[in-house]
């Protein structure tokens, strides 16, 4: 009978431990697949984030409200082909003056006053592929706005300014051809001795103010 009891306890120790030995090895998996599928923890360095620089601006043009552009003495204008936006001619107005006639047959002004505009004007080869290879320029590519802001219908290129200097001074009356350059004089018979003038070519305006 103590045999018996014997043998049974001893067979209850044993299937307790077993059972001790499995939960042992079970509890073991379970920490391993936990520390498998653990999520890393962010990073405690701030998150920076790229940004486009700012744009540069292009330009420093200046526009009047007639949306010409605003020159002054010794700024460089630049003459584009409408179509395929070659440049053609880049051109500087180094100063405006009244004008002292030199010419063999001078006139007396029509408008009341004579001014001599000295320019650079330089053509680039681009322009001999166009359909009308010279560039001139002359009195009647200006026209004049008054200080009270009114424009003046009268024409510029009166017998007093195309008559005023020696043909030595004066623009070439032929214009120039691709890749020529140039420095000579242009004059314009205003109604005052201030104001505005402006060239235009083109699409292209360009006011000054005198």
């Amino acid at each position: 009978m103590r045999k018996s009891l014997s043998l049974a306890v001893l067979a209850l120790t044993a299937t307790f431990g077993l059972a001790a030995c499995g939960s042992s090895t079970d509890s073991q998996q379970a920490g391993a697949t936990e520390s498998a599928n653990a999520v890393t923890p962010p990073s405690a360095e701030p998150v920076v984030k790229e940004t486009a620089p700012a744009p540069t601006p292009t330009s420093d043009e200046k526009r009047s409200d007639r949306g010409n552009l605003i020159m002054t003495a010794g700024d460089t204008g630049i003459i584009k082909d409408g179509i395929t936006e070659d440049v053609h001619a880049k051109f500087t107005v180094h100063s405006i003056k009244p004008a002292v006639c030199n010419g063999p047959y001078p006139q007396a002004p029509v408008n009341g006053n004579v001014l001599a505009l000295d320019v650079t004007v330089e053509t680039t080869k681009e322009l001999g592929k166009s359909s009308y290879p010279k560039f001139d320029l002359s009195a009647h590519d200006f026209k004049f706005i008054g200080a009270n802001g009114t424009t003046f219908n009268g024409s510029l290129s009166t017998a007093g300014a195309y008559m005023c200097l020696a043909d030595a001074e004066n623009f070439p009356s032929d214009g120039l051809g691709p890749a020529e350059k140039v420095r000579a004089k242009i004059v314009v018979d205003v109604p005052a001795p201030k104001g505005i003038l402006v060239l235009q070519e083109g699409l292209s305006g360009f006011e000054y103010k005198f």
